[in-house]
């Protein structure tokens, strides 16, 4: 089996070294490196050139001006020749030698198989802290689409592209990158793909990647966002066919990738430790807490009143994006099903009416 690695690069040459000596050192050598030179202006050209002179699995491409990682990785998939896909940035690097080989014997064991997982160490940008450890699954080892399914539904499976490796007819298959799904085109395919064909996750560590100040994700804005979520769950819907998830589970994750995106979870808790506070409050401490009491009022109707409003209004806007890109959400009945808006305004509410009730 030959693996195909894509990599498209942009002024990164203090870490481009790295990486591809990285590659060099993996003991599976049926591979090909192809590499897009974005526009650098730095020393990239003269590494690149170096390594080619050297190592005739690379293939390097370039652009005179910087266009961007989508044109690049469009450019890229166009050239594959291998079995197999595998994507990495210029400034992460691998950390286990054997992984290619493992994953072709992994490959060649299970040939239904989408493809091969594993984790990913993510470190500071000078790699001096670990800050956390990518990639989980329910199960060690051969992961069926079934479970693969439940696992992405119960937050249980999530995928590493610095880690992963697919079948080149599996990704295809699945439409390779879709960029209208923006940063999701690459948790598409890592997600899908398992929960179609099944996979196999390798409990180890085989990456490292240096985090960034700022992610793609957290760049777009809200409305964004939730449309390449909501393409992901119309495109995923049609893909998955038998497998495809029950209702209750797509709106179980509508909910749960609105609550990560406007903090509602974090907002639901901190009311829950308010109430917690309100309930120890005694009837003799009432006078002694009246002045502070006065300040969280004001301060609930300078701030967090207004905020809360426009959390709400962000939220339904949200379920609305979902519903007209993937499709109201139904129960066998035929009735739409309950979207479970917020309530962390009304607790809110609840709490100013304690806190009024208490200065009387």
């Amino acid at each position: 089996m030959k693996i195909s690695l894509l990599l498209s690069t942009f002024n990164h040459a203090e870490y481009l070294q790295g990486c591809l000596t990285k590659i060099d050192e993996q003991t599976y050598k049926n591979y090909e490196v192809l590499v897009y030179n974005d526009g650098s202006t730095d020393n990239t050209k003269k590494i690149l050139e170096e390594i080619k002179n050297r190592n005739q699995r690379y293939k390097i491409f370039s652009s005179n001006k910087n266009q961007g990682i989508k044109k690049a990785i469009n450019f890229l998939i166009k050239k594959i020749t291998g079995d197999l896909i595998f994507g990495i940035a210029s400034d992460d690097f691998l950390v286990s030698k054997t992984f290619f080989q493992k994953t072709v014997a992994i490959m060649n064991d299970n040939p239904l198989l989408a493809g091969v997982f594993a984790k990913t160490e993510i470190r500071s940008p000078n790699l001096k802290k670990k800050l956390w450890v990518m990639g989980n699954c329910g199960v060690k080892g051969v992961l069926v689409p079934e479970m693969a399914v439940k696992g992405f539904f119960n937050n249980d499976l999530f995928v590493p592209g610095s880690s992963s490796i697919w079948r080149t007819k599996c990704f295809f298959d699945a439409g390779g990158f879709d960029h209208r799904l923006g940063s999701q085109c690459d948790y598409f395919i890592n997600h899908v793909l398992p929960m179609k064909y099944g996979a196999y996750f390798l409990d180890e560590t085989v990456a490292v990647m240096r985090k960034s100040g700022k992610s793609l994700s957290s760049a777009v804005k809200n409305q964004s966002f939730f449309k390449n979520h909501a393409l992901f769950e119309k495109k995923a819907t049609a893909f998955l066919g038998i497998q495809r998830p029950s209702n209750q589970q797509w709106k179980t994750w509508r909910k749960s990738v609105i609550n990560a995106r406007l903090d509602l979870e974090l907002n639901g808790y901190l009311s829950k430790r308010l109430e917690e506070a309100f309930i120890r409050i005694h009837e003799w401490e009432k006078d002694a807490l009246a002045p502070y009491l006065g300040e969280i009022k004001a301060i609930y109707e300078t701030k967090a009143k207004p905020f809360n409003r426009w959390l709400h209004q962000e939220e339904q806007k949200a379920h609305r994006i979902f519903d007209k890109i993937a499709g109201r959400i139904e129960n066998p009945t035929g009735e739409p099903c309950d979207t479970g808006l917020s309530s962390s305004g009304k607790k809110l509410r609840d709490y100013l009416k304690k806190i009024t009730t208490l200065l009387k």
